[in-house]
């Protein structure tokens, strides 16, 4: 994270309004809640949540359909759907990036859409049955984790004197002349043992010793990538373009694992699976938003409060399902958690036992692709004044996520770029109240609706 927020400047967009509402804290006759156009925005958002919730309850006739309207654009020949939906809330966080970022994020959905349509189109397809949490096809899929395995490594390589400079004080115990949670010697033994837990684990339930190894370390690359990249573009539902199990089987074979190795990896499913929602993104903000010393924040502190909200939300969720369970069924409320969930995961173990499959060379073909696509694109962007596509569009192209928000980002894009050209950093900043307030209002419009729907149902 200092490395990121210090040496880089990330832009860190979700963790913008929260800072913001800190200097709020600090000087209340300076706050951004002051703007009026900030309250326009806000109430604009907060509406449309907010409304639909009434009329799920109340079933009010004068307001069904309330909400923007969304449409969808269909390509027959190449057999590629385009789906236009606006959220005001992707809406208010793209506006915060950089314009290079937001184009390269709609841009290449677009043109990586229209790739996998031509490629189905010419019958240059996978013959693997479909896989869990694949976005796209699987060859596309592989093609956005070259790139994102591309990111995490450059990364990397960015911040090899940081990470050189943390080894010398890892070796002589030496406490770090940054500010951080801990020191880099605790640090590390804890990641070691974390990571070494995680692995003897795989080991235990059939995974063979050195597979172990790999299948951790692939899956905390895509882990690293996919925070560094929602650090960069705070796109709020980013998830990584493929589970890490189906990606081992389809480069390496079946065989290779045999039957308990690929039951150990279909109990990975549970934590490398949809990786969406994961602790290295969420603490990443945090620790962005707590930096701000005006916060008086002691780190140690800090550490405590995380784990405390860690236990607690594990504590209430597990306490949440299960009474659930008993006063609702859960099979009949929870269909994917219980039903299709179970079914997928499993089903594709089965499948894998029933129906080997040897290394998928095309596979690995469509990962270097991927790769050195996104390796150009980085060469390109650090080479060339104004260069317009970053390669952090290449890795989430194809994701639901993108899919169903690339339009918003675009419209955020679209006025972005108007007003810095027509107006400049002046009116930029003039209008931006009015986004954060639609990042305020989706947010308290959400939580408002689900507590009065939780309110009213339970």
């Amino acid at each position: 994270h200092h490395q990121w927020s210090r040496q880089e400047r990330l832009v860190y967009p979700l963790a913008t309004t929260p800072s913001l509402m800190v200097d709020t804290l600090d000087a209340p006759a300076l706050s951004f809640l002051r703007d009026k156009l900030l309250w326009v925005g806000f109430l604009l958002a907060w509406s449309l949540p907010t409304v639909r919730t009434l009329d799920r309850i109340y079933d009010l006739e004068t307001i069904q359909g309330f909400g923007i309207p969304s449409y969808q654009i269909f390509i027959r020949e190449l057999g590629v759907t385009f789906n236009l939906n606006t959220d005001l809330l992707v809406v208010g966080l793209s506006f915060l990036l950089n314009l290079n970022v937001l184009f390269s994020v709609w841009f290449l959905q677009i043109l990586v859409t229209l790739e996998e349509g031509v490629l189905g189109w010419a019958g240059i397809v996978s013959s693997l049955p479909a896989q869990p949490h694949v976005g796209g096809s699987v060859l596309m899929a592989h093609q956005q984790v070259g790139a994102l395995l591309f990111i995490a490594l450059s990364s990397l390589w960015i911040s090899r004197g940081f990470l050189k400079r943390q080894w010398r004080l890892v070796v002589s115990g030496g406490p770090s002349p940054d500010k951080h949670l801990l020191s880099p010697r605790a640090s590390a033994i804890m990641g070691a043992a974390g990571l070494a837990y995680m692995a003897a684990f795989l080991h235990a339930t059939g995974l063979p010793a050195g597979w172990s190894l790999a299948f951790v370390g692939v899956a905390l690359l895509i882990f690293f990538g996919t925070a560094r990249v929602l650090a960069q573009t705070g796109i709020s539902r980013l998830r990584a373009p493929y589970a890490v199990a189906p990606v081992f089987t389809n480069l390496f074979g079946t065989a290779t694992f045999g039957h308990s190795g690929l039951t150990a990896m279909g109990l990975s499913y549970v934590w490398a699976g949809d990786i969406q929602l994961f602790h290295m993104g969420t603490l990443a903000h945090a620790l962005k938003v707590c930096e701000d010393e005006r916060l008086g924040i002691h780190p140690r502190t800090l550490v405590l409060f995380l784990f405390g909200a860690l236990f607690v939300g594990l504590g209430t969720t597990i306490y949440y399902y299960v009474s659930m369970g008993y006063r609702h069924g859960l099979l009949h409320g929870y269909e994917w958690y219980y039903i299709m969930s179970p079914q997928l995961h499993w089903g594709w173990v089965v499948n894998a036992m029933d129906n080997p499959n040897p290394p998928q060379w095309a596979c690995h073909l469509f990962l270097g692709l991927g790769a050195g696509t996104a390796g150009l694109l980085s060469w390109a962007t650090h080479n060339f004044v104004g260069w317009p596509l970053h390669p952090v569009g290449l890795a989430f192209a194809l994701t639901n996520t993108v899919r169903i928000d690339w339009f918003g980002i675009f419209l955020a894009w679209l006025v972005k770029a108007a007003i810095l050209r027509y107006g400049g950093v002046v009116l930029y900043r003039k209008v931006r109240p009015l986004f954060l307030g639609l990042i305020l209002g989706s947010c308290v419009g959400v939580g408002g609706a689900s507590l009065l729907s939780s309110f009213y149902y339970f």
